[in-house]
């Protein structure tokens, strides 16, 4: 990818509860925002703002509880915590290498570099998009024109 964001440390993602907890280790291959249904509905947001990493470099840290897997109708699997329900991950079959983690749920202050709005066509209109100027696609985080 083009616009690689920077990261010199591992980032630590844990839900809610603290049952589950993460560590990411770099680098960061692509950080965005999605606004498909299935992104909104799961986070029960305007859209889900993600960061990825390769699915080696994603571990948990001792002591975690696993992650819940829920295949959704689009063929990739979402995975959250059993205890609380936060919804922290997504992995496409389209990429079976990649896990996308939600940015929201990194403990540390980490501001990444965003390439893209993805499924930008269904943003809600009761939350427009911003004009930040970041690309707009109508595909997910592996569109050919991200990578």
């Amino acid at each position: 990818m083009s616009a690689r964001p920077e990261l010199s440390h591992d980032l630590h993602i844990h839900c809610l509860c603290g049952a589950v907890r993460l560590v990411a280790s770099p680098p960061v291959l692509c950080a965005g925002h999605c606004h498909c249904d299935n992104c909104r509905w799961t986070h029960g947001a305007a859209m889900w703002t993600w960061i990825t990493f390769e699915r080696e470099r994603v571990t948990p840290e001792p002591g975690s509880e696993p992650l819940v897997d829920y295949l959704s109708v689009s063929g990739a699997t979402r995975s959250f915590c059993g205890r609380c329900g936060t919804s922290l991950a997504y992995r496409s079959a389209d990429a079976p290498t990649e896990v996308d983690l939600s940015l929201a749920n990194v403990v540390e202050d980490y501001s990444p570099k965003f390439v893209a709005h993805c499924w930008a066509g269904r943003a809600p209109d009761w939350h427009p998009i911003p004009d930040d100027g970041l690309p707009r696609t109508e595909r997910g985080s592996s569109s050919p024109e991200l990578t």
